[in-house]
């Protein structure tokens, strides 16, 4: 196969995997928001990155913990960088929106602030720091400033998510999408899961381009970070 049609190449499917790269690509293209954490093929499997907002170091926990079933993992985490306090919203995304499940947004709290036996990612070093949001590396020799974000002088905000792909995922006519349909499907997921934001994605068109629907919660639809999540991730308009 040549490079020409490499480049003109379009997978059949999303999934998964193609809501991550999505939100991916949103982040890294917004100023205000920080990609903490992201796992889409070839992305920051090995480490988390949070930004301390009064120093402007980036504190990197190298070693991502093994979580127990009262912990889930993220797919995603974002950061709102503004004022002295650290926002963060970590996201579960699924293949199909009947894989959310009820207890999704505690699960994902216990991986930073930890349940019972299981030491939370807060209450984990972080190993190193940057200057330079991540081009170069310092070990932190310090063992209490490893434990940074434990500082009482900042607030940490957590809020959760779930995002996944619409059931079907392609339209080649958008026309054809069901929007109020899938706008009662998104407020349900929001009250079922208990998180704060969900996320529906799907794919139209000869070049399979990607278009949103979200919901919030009323505690973070008013936040300054709500706002930055509505303008970088532009519902679909039809």
């Amino acid at each position: 196969m040549n490079l020409d049609k490499i480049l003109q190449y379009v997978p059949l499917s999303h999934g998964e995997h193609g809501v991550d790269s999505v939100i991916h690509r949103v982040i890294n293209k917004n100023d205000v928001l920080h990609e903490a954490y992201c796992n889409p093929p070839g992305a920051s499997w090995s480490q988390i990155v949070i930004k301390d907002s009064l120093s402007n170091k980036y504190y990197s926990w190298d070693q991502i913990p093994r979580v127990p079933e009262c912990a889930k993992r993220p797919d995603s985490i974002i950061q709102y960088n503004d004022g002295k306090d650290i926002y963060l919203l970590a996201i579960e995304s699924k293949q199909k929106s009947s894989d959310s499940y009820k207890d999704m947004a505690k699960t994902l709290k216990n991986f930073f602030f930890g349940s019972g036996s299981y030491a939370g990612l807060f209450k984990r070093p972080a190993w190193h720091y940057s200057l330079d949001k991540g081009k170069s590396w310092t070990f932190i020799n310090n063992e209490q400033h490893r434990y940074w974000i434990n500082d009482k002088s900042q607030k940490i905000i957590l809020y959760t998510g779930f995002t996944y792909a619409f059931n079907p995922e392609y339209y080649n006519d958008l026309n054809t999408f069901g929007k109020d349909k899938s706008y009662r499907e998104l407020n349900s997921l929001l009250d079922e899961s208990h998180v704060d934001f969900v996320l529906g994605m799907g794919w139209y068109g000869r070049k399979h381009n990607p278009f949103v629907m979200h919901t919030y919660s009323d505690q973070l639809s008013k936040t300054k970070f709500g706002m930055a999540l509505k303008v970088g991730f532009v519902p679909l308009e039809i």
